[in-house]
């Protein structure tokens, strides 16, 4: 392939993948102000992040499938074309399932982007440039998601949630016309094989249907819904027999015989369930303190700034020294510090002080800064350098779902433990009782009696409950990290050539 970089090509190449990680968050705290412009309520906001993620999940793979028909150049301006549309769309959405499946639609064309880009960077890069454009693209992997929730909360409270979606449309625009005239010629490759069509389509049933289980199965009432049985037993199939067919297919759609390796195993589950514990961590933090401690987007946003500045900072200082470090050693690191963020978020409650939540925002950014750049190498090298790319798919598949099952499924928890506690709290509120009734008195002087004030007493029941469930969810989060630790120790008596990863070099 023709070199044809220069700094306009790599700024390009990186605002696209920025967009579509961007894209990804943009609805967190803005999901409040949608659903209550076009129906719905702050308890499914979470679908668009949801869905987004499947559909960015279900893309991936495209991206090197559908290359050697079109070109690397011309599938990316058309995958482009496709986000512009369906972001145009998602600002126009009428209604909230609408949107919910444009959101769909905008991860499905934008998934094939991280194989694109990241061919068009390595193909284009010189030696010495390699180690600043992987350094570059694990910091978008790692801050862009925060970006993405505190900008899009201030949009959606200064402006207008739409403008989240027509502010990008010039970008992606621009985009779509710099590619066509750049690299609208580079030739598809005639030695390709097909596209592995039937696997294509039990990977993206799979991933549509169980994860439509994880997400609204809290909502559609559990195993009471037909609609969840369905999806259930057509999801779980699906992934079945993409599994047997990936097997035994010569040239599958995504390369799951790399599960065979060790160190891969244990860098997928690693990234998958980091991600999941930090999307779960930003997506319920933001929502509590939204509506239920009363921070405005503004100062929740300096809050995740304080996270992206600790997570930046670090990753472009010390990725180079990774190289000369056993592996094991900064992904501890890692574990230590998001472990004690979780458990120091689990002692919350609602006298919660801006310092302590920004000192917990902050050990989480240094931890993100010390995990992901390690577990990449991981996948990529332990794989050899002719599956790369089929590494780096499972990498982004690794990411993509662990962060949109992951706020999913902690919401659901979240949920659950405040049903939990305020049915425990509430239960010795009866009228007669002495608590009740010095709260009848207290309230009666600020002018606030019956219903209002019985009102008021399940409004403050309702705050102390949500604290203890944020309590609860973040202890659940702390020891699925001591999981991880558990694990990262076991590789120390592993005694096998695979391990040799680990080491430096």
């Amino acid at each position: 392939m023709k070199n044809i970089a220069d700094p306009l090509f790599f700024f390009a190449c990186y605002t696209t993948v920025f967009l579509a990680i961007l894209t990804f968050t943009l609805t967190n705290m803005a999901g409040v102000y949608i659903v209550s412009d076009i129906g719905g309520s702050p308890e499914i906001a979470v679908y668009t992040i949801c869905y987004y993620g499947f559909g960015n999940a279900i893309g991936v793979p495209l991206g090197r499938a559908l290359r050697g028909l079109f070109g690397t150049g011309r599938l990316l301006v058309y995958c482009l074309l496709l986000f512009l549309l369906f972001t145009i769309l998602c600002g126009t959405a009428p209604t909230y399932p609408i949107f919910v499946g444009y959101r769909f639609f905008l991860g499905l064309v934008s998934g094939p982007f991280y194989v694109l880009i990241g061919e068009l960077l390595e193909t284009n890069s010189t030696p010495e440039q390699k180690h600043s454009v992987s350094a570059t693209l694990l910091m978008l992997f790692t801050v862009v998601p925060a970006l993405g929730a505190g900008l899009g909360g201030w949009i959606g409270y200064e402006s207008h949630w739409r403008w989240l979606f027509h502010i990008t449309v010039p970008i992606i625009a621009w985009l779509a016309w710099f590619f066509w005239r750049r690299i609208r010629d580079l030739p598809p490759n005639p030695s390709a094989p097909p596209m592995d069509g039937v696997g294509f389509w039990f990977l993206a049933l799979g991933v549509f249907c169980l994860g439509t289980v994880a997400t609204t199965i809290q909502q559609l009432d559990w195993y009471r819904s037909p609609t969840i049985n369905i999806c259930e037993v057509v999801g779980g199939l699906s992934l079945l027999f993409f599994i047997l067919w990936d097997l035994h297919h010569p040239n599958p759609i995504l390369n799951v015989r790399l599960f065979k390796n060790l160190v891969f195993c244990f860098s997928f589950v690693n990234i998958a369930l980091l991600f999941a514990t930090y999307f779960g961590s930003i997506i319920l933090l933001t929502m509590w303190l939204q509506l239920y401690a009363e921070y405005t987007p503004l100062w929740i946003s300096v809050l995740i700034g304080s996270m992206i500045l600790a997570a930046a900072i670090p990753s472009v200082l010390i990725h180079k020294r990774y190289e000369h470090l056993d592996r094991r050693i900064p992904i501890a690191i890692s574990l230590v510090l998001l472990a004690t963020s979780c458990f120091y978020s689990s002692t919350f409650d609602v006298e919660i002080n801006f310092g302590r939540l920004a000192f917990t925002r902050l050990l989480t950014g240094f931890g993100l800064a010390f995990f992901l750049p390690p577990l990449f190498q991981l996948c990529t090298r332990s794989v050899g350098a002719a599956k790369t790319t089929e590494g780096i798919e499972l990498f982004q598949m690794a990411r993509i779902l662990g962060s949109a099952l992951g706020g999913g499924i902690f919401l659901i928890v979240w949920q659950r433990r405040q049903v939990f506690y305020h049915y425990r709290l509430g239960g010795a509120l009866t009228p007669l009782s002495e608590v009740t009734q010095q709260f009848f008195v207290q309230a009666k002087r600020f002018h606030l009696e019956g219903q209002y004030a019985t009102a008021q007493l399940n409004d403050y029941l309702d705050r102390q409950a949500t604290a203890l469930g944020l309590e609860d969810t973040f202890y659940l989060m702390g020891w699925i990290i001591v999981g991880l630790c558990v694990l990262l120790l076991l590789t120390f008596l592993i005694r096998s050539p695979e391990t040799r990863s680990f080491r430096a070099g």
